[in-house]
C-alpha cells in the first residue's frame, strides 16, 4: 500500500517535468490467412521525455550513436515490448529495448528515431 502510494506521489510529481506523448503498439496480429499484418494505429496517451542513452543502453545488443534514451511514465497496467513505438515532441521512436526503474514508476528505453 505505501509502495502504491509513492509511485503514484512520484508519477504526478513527474508529470509536471515530462511531455505529452503517445505510445504506438505495432506488433504484427495474425491475418487469418496464414500470415500476420501490421495492427491499426492505436495511439495510447503517455508522459515522456528524451534524454542521453544510460550507461546499460550503450552496453546493449544492437547499440547506435542514433539511440536515445526515452523515459516513459507507467500507465495503468499497462506492458510495453520492443513491437511499440512512442511519439514524442513531434518525433517518432522505435523501442529497441527497455527496464522497468526499481519503483515500477517508469520504463527507462533505449529508442531510435522513425520518422516524423
Amino acid at each position: 500500500m505505501a509502495l502504491e502510494y509513492a509511485q503514484q506521489v512520484l508519477q504526478e510529481a513527474l508529470k509536471l517535468i515530462y511531455d505529452s506523448a503517445y505510445l504506438h503498439d505495432m506488433s504484427p496480429v495474425d491475418d487469418g490467412k496464414g500470415g500476420s499484418i501490421l495492427p491499426p494505429e492505436n495511439s495510447i496517451p503517455v508522459f515522456a521525455r528524451l534524454d542521453s542513452v544510460l550507461d546499460w543502453m550503450r552496453l546493449d545488443t544492437g547499440y547506435s550513436e542514433k539511440d536515445v534514451a526515452v523515459f516513459i511514465l507507467r500507465t495503468n497496467d499497462l506492458e510495453i515490448n520492443k513491437d511499440y513505438e512512442v511519439t514524442l515532441n513531434s518525433r517518432r521512436y522505435k523501442i529497441g529495448s527497455f527496464r522497468e526503474d526499481p519503483l515500477r514508476v517508469s520504463w527507462e528505453c533505449r529508442a531510435v528515431p522513425t520518422r516524423g
